[in-house]
């Protein structure tokens, strides 16, 4: 009986631990901070400063690797390239159809079509699975603490006329489109706005900016 009972505690204790161990697996890397570090006051976001402090590398390859989520962004330029900060397409054809605009047929078919975006020594062939973020993978990029280009410094430094996604790291103060659709408003898509922070949804049919993104958790 004695035996029993002491099984029965152990097993307690393996799923306390197994529990503890999911429930922080869940929480790391998941939640990351905002970067604003203003205070508002007590209590505020910069005040207080919560989630994991965010951690990009640039790989040199016109690729960033977010070591927080796991993600591959693609760099932008300035150089009139396909990486260009300034280039616009669409989500849709007709705004209601799937997603089947120019982001799809020209954007990404240019960088996945071989020899693909983001060779690298370790990867001469380059990857050939870049897509347009959902807006909670877009968001991850955003930084609520600038008053101008709202994402951290390594999606926007050195940025001039002629520069390449290898030289220079650029954001436009545009609105960049998300995957996502807006199911009460089938025809709009969400997109972030990295000009002031803002996101919201706007037509398909549309050119916005855009830049892919790879992998995650």
């Amino acid at each position: 009986m004695f035996r029993m009972i002491a099984i029965a505690l152990a097993g307690i204790a393996l799923s306390s631990t197994v529990a503890d161990r999911a429930e922080a697996g869940l929480t790391k890397g998941r939640i990351n901070e905002t970067g604003q570090t203003t205070s508002w006051g007590p209590g505020s976001d910069g005040d207080l400063r919560r989630g994991l402090t965010r951690s990009f590398v640039d790989l040199g390859n016109g690729v960033i690797k977010d070591r927080r989520t796991g993600l591959f962004w693609e760099k932008k330029s300035d150089d009139g390239s396909i990486h260009d900060q300034d280039n616009t397409y669409t989500w849709s054809k007709d705004g209601f159809a799937l997603m089947d605009g120019t982001m799809v047929s020209t954007f990404l078919a240019a960088l996945n079509t071989p020899p693909c975006f983001g060779a690298s020594a370790e990867n001469p062939a380059g990857f050939c699975d870049w897509r347009i973020p959902n807006l909670a993978e877009l968001e991850s990029i955003r930084n609520l603490e600038p008053v101008f280009l709202s994402t951290f410094p390594e999606f926007a430094s050195g940025c001039t006329p002629g520069c390449s996604v290898t030289t220079c790291s650029c954001t436009a103060a545009s609105y960049y489109w998300t995957t996502s659709t807006r199911r009460f408003y089938p025809g709009k898509a969400w997109y972030v706005d990295f000009g002031g922070g803002a996101e919201d949804s706007y037509d398909k049919t549309v050119g916005q900016a855009v830049r892919a993104v790879r992998g995650g958790f």
